[in-house]
């Protein structure tokens, strides 16, 4: 069997085909409805954090999963890096989450010189899910 697909399986291979998928990953089905008013790259002692500021519009108390995708420079495809859960957020209320971004899912595999390389740049994809790219911040 051919796997000519290479890294692009999942919802790696979905993000920018010609044909969308029934159900992105991560785009659950909830009850609140959402404003992404801001988010912002921040440092952590473990590498890179995003800020993500977002306010529940919805007439319930509602949770939020935010999700973030890198977006490298060049043709590796999207990755998922990091998720945090906005918890009982109560109609009308701000919250800030914080989603620290595991600094293993930055690294590419570099052929030439056989061993892991961590590139700077590409795009943080701040997102409800994959299908539903909020705010894009570019990586410092």
């Amino acid at each position: 069997m051919d796997y000519a697909e290479g890294t692009r399986v999942g919802y790696r291979g979905w993000y920018g085909a010609d044909v969308e998928p029934a159900f992105w990953f991560g785009g659950g089905l909830g009850w609140g409805v959402w404003d992404y008013r801001s988010a912002e790259q921040v440092r952590s002692d473990d590498g890179v954090a995003v800020a993500v500021v977002l306010a529940n519009t919805a007439d319930r108390t509602s949770r939020e999963v935010v999700q973030v995708y890198w977006r490298p420079e060049g043709a590796a495809p999207v990755r998922l890096v990091g998720y945090a859960i906005a918890d009982e957020v109560v109609p009308g209320e701000t919250r800030t989450v914080r989603v620290t971004c595991d600094p293993r899912a930055f690294r590419l595999w570099d052929e030439v010189a056989s061993g892991w390389v961590t590139p700077s740049g590409g795009t943080l994809l701040v997102a409800r899910g994959l299908g539903d790219i909020r705010i894009e911040v570019e990586r410092s």
